[in-house]
């Protein structure tokens, strides 16, 4: 009877937690629910209404979830930089708050202008004001290569004119900064009135007449 009663304690302290690939682990409710009350309470309801099956899945990638336990049951991990928005959003989701943190801070010297552009809409939504602030910073120095991202196109009109101020811009020529907001609008229909407002903020007496025949259809 103790034996069996020891079983059963084993067996309803474990459960396995299943990532988007199919990919299970192993984990223990007591370390999951001292971590995080929002992870505690799922395991509690999975088990209610999947009986004796506990187990709990995760809309994330395996590597972002060895990631997440490797910090619950050890306080270090390996994050790559790929899966640094995905894992803002899981720390957001379930208050982890430190595992959130050290995300953060292991990547404000990792950045690059992909990742800064990815991470920096993650970062204003979450509340990572100061991670949000390093990408603001290396976009703006690093302009040029941040306007060739896919996610630049992305970019709202708002946060493109912040990147746009003179005095923190940091680009070759004026030209570019002109190419970049004309990318900009050709991604999109309907960023007309948008694009008027942003081309206020381009420097045009910096720039050859050749150049400015480009934006004639604008004005």
């Amino acid at each position: 009877s103790s034996s069996s009663s020891s079983s059963s304690s084993s067996s309803s302290s474990s459960s396995s937690s299943r990532c988007r690939d199919g990919t299970t682990f192993q984990v223990h409710r007591v370390v999951l629910s001292a971590a995080s009350d929002s992870l505690g309470s799922s395991l509690a309801t999975r088990d209610v209404a999947e009986r004796d099956m506990k187990q709990i899945s995760f809309d994330v990638s395996s590597w972002s979830l060895a990631s997440i336990l490797s910090f619950l049951y050890k306080g270090v991990a390996d994050i790559a930089l790929q899966d640094g928005p995905e894992l803002l959003r899981f720390a957001h989701m379930h208050g982890l708050h430190s595992f959130g943190e050290h995300v953060a801070c292991g990547f404000r010297s990792r950045l690059n202008a992909h990742l800064s552009l990815d991470m920096l809409v993650e970062c204003e939504l979450l509340g990572y004001d100061e991670l949000a602030a390093e990408c603001e910073r290396y976009v703006v120095e690093h302009f040029q290569e941040s306007a060739t991202c896919s996610t630049f196109v992305r970019l709202p009109a708002s946060q493109l004119g912040s990147f746009l101020k003179p005095e923190a811009l940091t680009v070759a020529n004026e030209e570019s900064v002109l190419e970049a907001v004309l990318a900009w609008h050709a991604a999109e229909p309907g960023r007309d009135d948008c694009c008027r407002m942003l081309l206020q903020q381009v420097r045009f007496p910096l720039m050859a007449l050749q150049s400015l025949r480009a934006v004639e259809k604008h004005a």
